[in-house]
């Protein structure tokens, strides 16, 4: 079909690390593509969180203790707060309290063509 594209299937690790050792200055998110070294994808990740969409809603990998637990799920979502990563500058950043700014992003990837 005219657009169509075949890809090599990848394993792809994502993750938040301290690419230089220095908890000072924050963390990355990270990934690492089928067991290679570590890549920094950006800086000023404070959190990570996943979480699965089943039929009594959303719930963290460690209550899907079974197959058919994990078969039932339809979308993930996964949620990074990223802070800003350098001084705060209040009437930049819009900032009230002198504080880095903080936001949290939400995104719900459907799985399997199934519908939410």
């Amino acid at each position: 079909p005219k657009f169509s594209t075949i890809s090599r299937l990848q394993g792809v690790r994502w993750y938040v690390c301290d690419p230089d050792g220095d908890a000072s200055n924050g963390d990355s998110l990270c990934r690492q593509v089928d067991g290679g070294g570590q890549e920094e994808v950006i800086q000023g990740i404070q959190d990570m969180q996943i979480q699965y969409l089943t039929g009594g809603g959303y719930v963290n990998a460690s209550a899907l203790t079974t197959v058919a637990q994990w078969n039932a799920v339809r979308a993930v979502r996964i949620s990074l707060t990223l802070q800003e990563t350098e001084p705060a500058n209040a009437a930049a950043s819009g900032s009230t309290d002198g504080a880095p700014l903080a936001r949290t992003f939400d995104h719900v990837v459907t799985l399997r063509n199934r519908t939410l």
